[in-house]
C-alpha cells in the first residue's frame, strides 16, 4: 500500500510539474518522494546506481535529447523525473533536469538540484564547474568562490581552474562591495583574457554540445581517477550520445576486462552501440545524396550495403548472446522474431516456445508462433494458439487488433470465410484503416450478396 501512495503522489506531482514547471514546492515535494521510495540516505547506492543506469539509458540519453532539441524542455524534465524515481541521486538524469531547468531559465531550481548533484558527487568536474557558472548566473559570488577554490584543490596543476579562481574571487568582491577604486571589471581582474572569457561565460546559456562536452571531460577524469567498471559505463554512455562509437566500444570492453565477465546489460549496450554507428552512416549517406541528385544511385546503393550489414550484426550477436544467457526468456524472443524475419520458422518457434514460459513474453510469444504456424501452412494449430490469446485481452489495443487479424485469416485460409467475417468486423468497428481491413469486409459482403443472388 505504502508502494502505491508513492505512485499515485509521483503521478499528481508530475502532472502538475508539467502544467507549472516552476512551482517550487512540488518539485521539491517529487525529490522527497523520489528519496523516500529508493530509501537513499547520505550516500550514493552503488547497486541503485548501477540499476538507474540500465533503466534509463534510452530515456536519458536518446529521447531527452530529442526532446531539448525540439524545443521541448518540459517534456525533457519530465523524463527526467521518471528516470530519477530509480535514483534521485543518479547523474545523468539529474543533468538531463538541469538542462530543462537551463532552457527555461529556472535559475533558482537549476542551483538547488546542482547543490545537490554536488552532495552526492563531490569529486565531479562537471557538475562542479556548472555549480559556479549557476551561482555565478544569480549573483552567488561567494558560493561561487566556494565551489572554484573546491575545484581547484582537486585539481591543483589545472590553470584553467586558477584563472577562474582568480574570476570568482573578482566577482566575490564585487558583491561585497569591494570595487570602489577600480575603473572597470577588467581593471579589477587584471587579466584581459580571463575577463572576456568570464564574460562570456556568464552571458551564455549551455547548449546541448557544450553540456555534453563538459560531462565527457568529467567522466574522462572520473575513469583517470577511479578506472571501474561504474565510470566506464558513464563514460561509454556519454560517448554514444556524441557518437564517438570507436571509444564507447572501448569502454565496453573495458568494463568486461574489469568485471571479468560478459553481462547482459553489457552484451546489448555493444549491440546497440554498433547499430547506432550503422545508423550514423546511413545517415551521412542520406545527407549526401540530398548535396546533389547525382549521388544518390551511389548512395542509394551504400545505404542498402549497411542496412543489410546492421541486420546480419544484429542477428549473429542475438545468436551468440543465446549462449552465454540461455534462460533469458526477452533474448529467447528478440532471437525469435530475427529468425521468424529471416523466414527461419522452425528456428523461430523453437525460440518463442521458450520465451513463452515467462509471463511477461507470453503473449507476444504465442502470436508469432501463430504466425510461424501459418506460414508452415498449419492452419488448425495457429487458430487455436489464437483464439487462446484473445481469451485474455479484454482491452482493444493494437495487439488485439493483430491477434483478431491473424485469426481472421488463418480461417479463411481453413474454409471458415463468416467465423474470420466475424473476427474482422471487431477490428472495423474500431479501426477502419487498420491493415486491409476494408479490404476484407468489402469482400466478404460481396461474396455474400453473390451467394444469395445464387
Amino acid at each position: 500500500a505504502r508502494q502505491q501512495n508513492y505512485a499515485y503522489a509521483f503521478e499528481l506531482l508530475r502532472e502538475t510539474l508539467m502544467q507549472e514547471p516552476a512551482f517550487w514546492e512540488a518539485r521539491q515535494a517529487i525529490r522527497k518522494t523520489q528519496f523516500e521510495k529508493t530509501g537513499i540516505g547520505e550516500k550514493t547506492n552503488i547497486v541503485r546506481q548501477i540499476f538507474a543506469g540500465i533503466m534509463t539509458v534510452i530515456p536519458v540519453f536518446i529521447i531527452g535529447p530529442i526532446y531539448l532539441k525540439k524545443n521541448q524542455p518540459k517534456k525533457a524534465m519530465d523524463l527526467a523525473e521518471k528516470c530519477l524515481i530509480y535514483d534521485p541521486t543518479f547523474l545523468p538524469s539529474l543533468n538531463l533536469l538541469c538542462q530543462g531547468f537551463e532552457a527555461l531559465e529556472l535559475r533558482r531550481h537549476l542551483v538547488d538540484t546542482l547543490e545537490m548533484a554536488e552532495k552526492y558527487h563531490p569529486k565531479s568536474t562537471g557538475v562542479l564547474n556548472w555549480l559556479v557558472e549557476a551561482y555565478s548566473r544569480v549573483g552567488d559570488g561567494h558560493n561561487a568562490l566556494r565551489i572554484q577554490q573546491k575545484i581547484v584543490e582537486l585539481s591543483p596543476e589545472n590553470q584553467d581552474a586558477l584563472g577562474s579562481l582568480k574570476s570568482a574571487a573578482a566577482l566575490a568582491a564585487m558583491e561585497e562591495g569591494h570595487w570602489e577604486d577600480a575603473d572597470s571589471f577588467h581593471d579589477l581582474i587584471r587579466d584581459k583574457d580571463k575577463s572576456e572569457t568570464l564574460e562570456k561565460k556568464g552571458q551564455s546559456v549551455a547548449r546541448d554540445e557544450a553540456t555534453l562536452q563538459h560531462l565527457i571531460k568529467s567522466a574522462e577524469a572520473d575513469v583517470n581517477e577511479t578506472d571501474n567498471a561504474t565510470n566506464r559505463r558513464n563514460l561509454a554512455k556519454l560517448y554514444r550520445q556524441h557518437e564517438q562509437y570507436d571509444k564507447a566500444l572501448e569502454c565496453y570492453n573495458r568494463v568486461i576486462e574489469i568485471t571479468g565477465t560478459m553481462e547482459a546489460n553489457i552484451d546489448v549496450a555493444i549491440s546497440e552501440t554498433m547499430s547506432e554507428s550503422y545508423d550514423k552512416a546511413i545517415k551521412e549517406w542520406q545527407e549526401y545524396a540530398k548535396e546533389d541528385e547525382a549521388n544518390r544511385e551511389e548512395a542509394d546503393k551504400n545505404i542498402k550495403e549497411i542496412a543489410i550489414q546492421k541486420q546480419d550484426m544484429r542477428f549473429e550477436r542475438a545468436k551468440e548472446r543465446i549462449k552465454y544467457f540461455p534462460g533469458n526468456p526477452e533474448f529467447r524472443y528478440e532471437l525469435g522474431e530475427m529468425y521468424f524475419n529471416h523466414k527461419y520458422y522452425s528456428e523461430a518457434l523453437k525460440q518463442f516456445q521458450r520465451a513463452q514460459k515467462n509471463p511477461n513474453f507470453r503473449d507476444k510469444s504465442v502470436s508469432f508462433m501463430a504466425k510461424c504456424f501459418m506460414a508452415k501452412k498449419q492452419y488448425d494449430i495457429a487458430v487455436e494458439q489464437l483464439r487462446g490469446i484473445l481469451e485474455k485481452l479484454p482491452t482493444m489495443n493494437n495487439f488485439k487488433k493483430d491477434t483478431l487479424y491473424s485469426l481472421g485469416i488463418a480461417l479463411e485460409k481453413i474454409g471458415e470465410f463468416d467465423e474470420a467475417a466475424d473476427y474482422f468486423k471487431q477490428i472495423y468497428q474500431v479501426d477502419v484503416e487498420f491493415k486491409d481491413i476494408q479490404d476484407k469486409i468489402d469482400a466478404f459482403y460481396a461474396r455474400k450478396k453473390k451467394k444469395n443472388k445464387e
